[in-house]
Parts: C-alpha cells; sequence; structure tokens
C-alpha cells in the first residue's frame, strides 16, 4: 500500500484537475452523471447515504440522486429505511408512534429492519440493479460507497418541524423538535451499543453494530461527505462531485494496482 500511496500522490495533479473540469457551470451535471453511470455499469455496488443525525434530509438527496442516475439510463432501485420501518408497522397493524414506541422496547425490531433492507440490496444486485439506500446502519455492512450527509442540528429541527412525516407527533417549535433529534442520536448510539453485547444478536451482526456504536460520528467511515445546511441544489451538486471523485480515485487506484500487478508478473518470469 505504500507504493500506491506514492503513486496516488504523484497523480494528486490529475485529481485537481478533474475537480477544476467538473465545477465548470456548462459540464458539470452532465459530465458528472455520465462517469457515474459509467463506473456503475462496470463496478455495481450500493450507494449508501447515511448521517448521524435524523433530519438531514439524506431521503431527499437519495431521491434526487436515484432520479438523476434513472434518467441517464441506469437501472436503480431506492431503498429506505424510513419504507422499511413503515412497512414493518404495517404488516402489525401498528400506527408509525405506536411502532416508534415498540421499537423503544424491543431491540428485535432493530435487527428485524436492518436484515429487510440487508436483503433488498443483496435482491437488487443480483437482479443487476444499483441500490440507493438511506440508512444510518448500512454504512457498516453494504460494502457500498458511502455518503455521509451532515446538516447542523438547528436546520435538522427547522425540518422536522415543518415537515409531514405521517406521525401524529406535533412539536411547538423548532428548538424543542432540535432537542428530541439530539437525543434520538443519543439513544441511537446506545442502542447500536446494547445490540452489540445482545447474547441473541447472530454473531455477524454483533460486529455490524460493535463497528456501528464504536465508530459513531466517525467521518472516516464514509468516502464523501455532503453539507446538506447548505440550499438543496448546492448540496446535490457536491454530492455529485464527491461521488465523481471518488470514482476517479477508485479507478486509479484499480489501474496502479494493476500496474503492480504486472511488474511481478515480469519479475517471476
Amino acid at each position: 500500500m505504500g507504493k500506491l500511496l506514492i503513486e496516488i500522490i504523484k497523480n494528486f495533479a490529475s485529481i485537481i484537475t478533474y475537480m477544476q473540469k467538473h465545477t465548470e457551470e456548462a459540464i458539470t451535471k452532465e459530465k458528472l452523471v455520465w462517469d457515474i453511470v459509467g463506473y456503475l455499469r462496470k463496478n455495481p455496488r450500493p450507494i449508501v447515504l447515511g448521517s448521524f443525525i435524523h433530519g438531514s434530509g439524506r431521503s431527499t438527496l437519495a431521491d434526487m440522486l436515484a432520479e438523476e442516475l434513472e434518467l441517464a439510463g441506469l437501472k436503480v432501485r431506492r431503498i429506505s429505511s424510513g419504507e422499511v420501518f413503515r412497512e414493518l408497522a404495517e404488516e402489525r397493524g401498528r400506527s408509525i408512534d405506536e411502532f416508534v414506541n415498540d421499537l423503544k422496547k424491543d431491540l428485535r425490531i432493530d435487527l428485524e429492519i436492518d436484515r429487510k433492507i440487508s436483503k433488498k440490496i443483496k435482491k437488487a444486485l443480483k437482479e443487476g440493479v444499483i441500490p440507493i439506500v438511506d440508512s444510518n446502519l448500512a454504512p457498516f455492512y453494504a460494502d457500498g460507497i458511502n455518503i455521509l450527509v451532515k446538516v447542523d442540528p438547528d436546520v435538522a429541527g427547522r425540518r422536522v418541524f415543518t415537515a409531514k412525516r405521517g406521525t401524529d407527533k406535533a412539536y411547538s417549535s423548532p428548538k424543542e423538535a432540535e432537542a428530541e433529534l439530539v437525543e434520538r442520536m443519543k439513544k441511537d448510539f446506545e442502542r447500536y451499543k446494547r445490540l452489540s453485547k445482545t447474547s441473541w444478536v447472530p454473531k455477524s451482526w454483533k460486529g455490524v453494530y460493535k463497528k456501528a456504536w464504536e465508530n459513531f460520528g466517525n467521518e472516516d467511515v464514509f468516502e464523501i461527505d455532503v453539507n446538506n445546511s447548505l440550499p438543496l441544489d448546492e448540496s446535490f451538486n457536491s454530492l455529485l462531485l464527491g461521488l465523481g471523485l471518488s470514482i476517479k480515485l477508485d479507478e486509479l487506484q484499480e489501474r496502479l494496482m494493476e500496474e503492480l500487478r504486472k511488474k511481478k508478473r515480469m519479475k517471476v518470469k
């Protein structure tokens, strides 16, 4: 990996050129989208949008990305943790608020949601479809391109205060919504920790939950980060640029690895 790092540093100029080229208004979106589509056709992987706080807007960005890639001819499938949650609530004949209370009392629901998302991701890939996933936990198990959607808590609070989310919960102010979101973030951390130590959780999933709570708040888990406190169009353009750069780095790494493999084969001969 040392040699690889040196080669990447040597090629850093080409990466910077790529970034500069793709910030030109006339070609930004069209060129980036075609780069992303071409890469994913050759290298099918999930694109996973996660966040550490609810209300980040990751679902909206995931919807926009799915629509953009689909318009460019890529087969995609949206997989949303919120949608899976609503599916399970409906299956059990529970309202959203009732199911939220059930979740607080029963850790098995967490595992059921995560398993269902994992199955949906695998099914999509098997069918030749690119999953566009929004989930806080999927970055730790989906082996995808991980995108961190960051947002200031006060911005998240304002969004949740004004949004209609199919729940009976009503907030008296954006500040109240913000306080609850911050509290939910703390509870997510504690829940992952408990799940990683619970005896009935399968070993493979224990490892996922352990990784999640040990890395909670760690941005290094993600290849790309997007500041979604910005206007939505700016955030989405930032997401596309981040994906383009990530793809460029991945292609460069693969090319350099292939060159190293060739050199080793030549030495053997």
